[in-house]
C-alpha cells in the first residue's frame, strides 16, 4: 500500500522504506516513535529523549495499516508536521509534498448544490431537482437522481472538476446535508424495486463514475450512507471505482457500536453495506454537537469502535472531533489517541 513500512536492521546497516509518496517518512517516524522513545503530544509539544549512544535491536519489520485514508478532525491534526508525524493523511491534513502529501477530495461531501447551484440551474430546469408535495423546489432540498439531463451535467462538471484539479484523489458526489429527497414518480420507483432511498443514488453515482473511470481510472468516487440512504440496497451495487461513506449520527456513543441494543440498527447497515461495496469509508463521530465545552463520555468506546469499522473492512475512516473549538473534553488527547489507532488499531 502507499502507506507501508519497512524497518530492517541488515548487518550495521539501518533499512528504513516504504513506497511513495509517505511510506518511508512513515517508517522514519515510526522508528524514532517505536524504537528511540520520541513522543509528538502536539503541534507544540514533544518528548524528544536525549542519549548519546543510540543501541538498535535486531529489527525485521514489514507493516501496512489496514485504514487506508485516516483522518481525525482536530485543530491540532489539521498541521503539517504533526499530521505527518501521527501517520494522518486524509483530505484536511495540511501536508504538503515534503510531508508526503494528502489524500485530498475534489468536494467534501454534500456536493449536490456546490456542483449543481439552484441560483445557476433552477430557474431553466426545475425538473432537476426535488419534486415535494407536487412542487419542484430547491429549498433545503436534493436533485431528481433519475433525470438524464441532470446527470449529464453533473457528469460535465465532474470531469472539469477533476481536471482542474490533477492532485484529487477522490471526489465526493453526494446528498446534501438535510432531508427531502425527490418524490417523482421515476424516483419513487426505483426506491420500491431497491428497498432503499440509497437505490436511486447509487445508480446516479455509479453512471457518472463509469465516466469518470474513462478520463480518471485512479480516481475513486465517494457517495454517503447517511440518515435516508443509510440502509443498503437490494440490487444496485457500486463500481468498483465508487467509495461509499457510512455514517454513525445516530448512534449511541456511550455504548460500542458493536454491541447494545441502540446500535443494532447501524450494525445491520454496515454488515448489509459489507456485502454489497468493494471499499467502504466510514463517518464517525467522536465529539458532542450540542457542546463542545461539555464532558463528553465517549473515551471508552474509541477503540473498540474503531476496530469494529476495521473488522467490518473499512478502508477509511473520518473521525468527526472538535474541529470548532481549541478547547474541549481532553481535544489534544483524543487527537492523539485516535490517530495512533487508525496506524494501529492493536
Amino acid at each position: 500500500g502507499a502507506d507501508g513500512i519497512v524497518i530492517r536492521s541488515i548487518g550495521n546497516a539501518l533499512v528504513l522504506a516504504g513506497p511513495r509518496p509517505r511510506g518511508t517518512l512513515y517508517a522514519g517516524y515510526t522508528f524514532l516513535e517505536d524504537h528511540v522513545g520520541c513522543r509528538w503530544w502536539t503541534p507544540t509539544e514533544s518528548t524528544i529523549p536525549r542519549k548519546p549512544t543510540l543501541s538498535v535491536p535486531p529489527l525485521a519489520i514489514t507493516y501496512a495499516p489496514k485504514l487506508k485514508s485516516r483522518e481525525a478532525f482536530y485543530r491540532d491534526a489539521f498541521e503539517g508536521k504533526f499530521s505527518a508525524r501521527q501517520k494522518l493523511n486524509g483530505h484536511h491534513a495540511r501536508t504538503d509534498e515534503a510531508l508526503g502529501g494528502s489524500i485530498r477530495f475534489q468536494g467534501f461531501v454534500h456536493t449536490f448544490f456546490p456542483f449543481l447551484p439552484p441560483e445557476k440551474y433552477f430557474h431553466d430546469h426545475p425538473e432537476w431537482y426535488s419534486l415535494i408535495g407536487g412542487k419542484r423546489v430547491h429549498e433545503h432540498a436534493q436533485l431528481c437522481l433519475t433525470n438524464d439531463e441532470m446527470r449529464a451535467e453533473m457528469t460535465r462538471v465532474v470531469l472539469q472538476r477533476l481536471a482542474d484539479d490533477p492532485g484529487a484523489k477522490l471526489i465526493s458526489i453526494s446528498q446534501n446535508d438535510w432531508r427531502n429527497p425527490c418524490q417523482c414518480e421515476n424516483c419513487k420507483a426505483v426506491v420500491a424495486e431497491e428497498g432503499s432511498e440509497a437505490g436511486p443514488l447509487l445508480r446516479f453515482v455509479n453512471a457518472v463514475a463509469a465516466e469518470v473511470e474513462k478520463q480518471f481510472p485512479d480516481v475513486w468516487v465517494e457517495t454517503l450512507a447517511y440518515q435516508y440512504t443509510r440502509q443498503a440496497p437490494r440490487k444496485v451495487r457500486p463500481r468498483a471505482n465508487v467509495v461509499v461513506r457510512l455514517c454513525s449520527i445516530e448512534c449511541s456513543f456511550v455504548q460500542p457500536l458493536g454491541e447494545g441494543e441502540q446500535n443494532e440498527p447501524f450494525r445491520s447497515d454496515i454488515e448489509a453495506w459489507s456485502k454489497v461495496a468493494r471499499r467502504r469509508f466510514v463517518w464517525n463521530y467522536v465529539t458532542n454537537f450540542s457542546n463542545y465545552l461539555v464532558p463528553h463520555p465517549n473515551l471508552r468506546v474509541l477503540a473498540p469502535n474503531l476496530r469494529f469499522f476495521v473488522d467490518h473492512h473499512v478502508v477509511g475512516l473520518f473521525e468527526l472531533g472538535d474541529s470548532q473549538s481549541s478547547v474541549g473534553d481532553f481535544v489534544r488527547l483524543r487527537a492523539w489517541l485516535l490517530a495512533h489507532l487508525m496506524w494501529n488499531p492493536e
